[in-house]
């Protein structure tokens, strides 16, 4: 594979914790439709309680508050899920990635340090083509490469200039089309 650009750098807690809550509502629309959920339920959730005060309904004002706290325990257990998941994989995000794109796909490459590899995880690397590539969406920060639904490659656009970053982004448009999304 002829080289195009090369990405070398490591991937922090925060950058895993981003990925994970991309993951999770990943899409073009992504943060538009999370904050108008989020909007719309907080807002009936006080609209019901407003209207079970004003009723004296001691059945609405309960049902709000249960609707409000369900709400918040969600966003609480997501967050601690997050930081579990980021604490297990800390040999990976102690390790240094190493991506270079080519004319027909990628070569990623994993090279863990040996401080924080307590599970004596061996060094890896994967190729990927292109067109194997379930969908590679760009956002602010990152590009997330998915060669499955399940799980991404993660490339923090810090890792490039800003050259390179604008390269990669034709290069990934000429390649993939419609399975590359933009979600700035």
């Amino acid at each position: 594979m002829k080289g195009y650009l090369t990405a070398r750098g490591k991937i922090v807690l925060s950058d895993y914790r981003e990925y994970m809550n991309f993951n999770l509502f990943r899409g073009k629309f992504s943060r538009l439709i999370r904050g108008f959920v989020i909007f719309a339920v907080v807002l009936a959730c006080l609209l019901v309680l407003l209207a079970g005060l004003q009723m004296q309904s001691t059945l609405l004002v309960l049902a709000a508050g249960i609707a409000l706290l369900c709400f918040c325990m969600f966003f609480y257990l997501l967050r601690r899920t997050v930081k579990q998941t980021c604490l297990k994989r800390k040999p990976f995000l102690y390790a240094t990635h190493e991506v270079h794109c080519g004319g027909n796909g990628l070569i990623y490459s994993i090279l863990y340090d040996p401080e924080h590899n307590p599970q004596k995880l061996p060094d890896s690397q994967q190729d990927h083509l292109y067109e194997s590539f379930f969908r590679v969406y760009e956002t602010g920060g990152f590009f997330y490469f998915y060669p499955d639904k399940k799980s991404a490659i993660i490339l923090p656009k810090r890792n490039m200039t800003l050259q390179d970053g604008q390269r990669l982004r034709t290069l990934l448009q000429k390649e993939l089309g419609d399975r590359f999304v933009r979600c700035i």
